[in-house]
């Protein structure tokens, strides 16, 4: 993993196995890393999830990690998509932030993510921390 641009942690319906347009260009424009680990709570609102920061380390989200070989172009359409680009209205429904993260692979490193920016108290954590996981219950 050295080398190379920043990365992305996603957890939803940009991980991997999606196929929504968004994802599509983030496996076009990055490098897949395999799966990783960010410390946070996942909560289900709806048609997708979405994470906050949380202080207990044993509270982990699970997720795909990928190095962006076109950062500007990927952040930018990313950005769209959650609905967080200087054009969307405020309060955004997402922010993204870095944060670390644990690679399956070992070590911790620094990736952006988008976390929920909006009260949780009307909406279910998932437990498990794995939103895929979650689609198959």
């Amino acid at each position: 993993m050295a080398g190379g641009g920043p990365f992305l942690f996603v957890y939803g319906t940009l991980r991997l196995a999606s196929e929504v347009p968004a994802a599509r260009l983030l496996k076009r424009l990055a490098d897949y890393q395999g799966q990783a680990l960010i410390q946070g709570r996942l909560y289900d609102l709806g048609r997708y999830p979405g994470v906050i920061c949380t202080p207990d380390p044993a509270e982990q989200v699970v997720g795909d990690l990928f190095q962006l070989r076109e950062p500007e172009t990927v952040l930018q359409a990313l950005d769209i998509y959650e609905e967080c680009s200087d054009t969307d209205p405020k309060p955004h429904l997402y922010v993204r932030r870095e944060v670390r993260a644990l690679p399956r692979s070992g070590g911790e490193l620094t990736a952006w993510t988008y976390l929920f920016n909006r009260d949780v108290t009307p909406y279910r954590a998932i437990p498990s921390g794995d939103y895929l996981s979650f689609l198959k219950t």
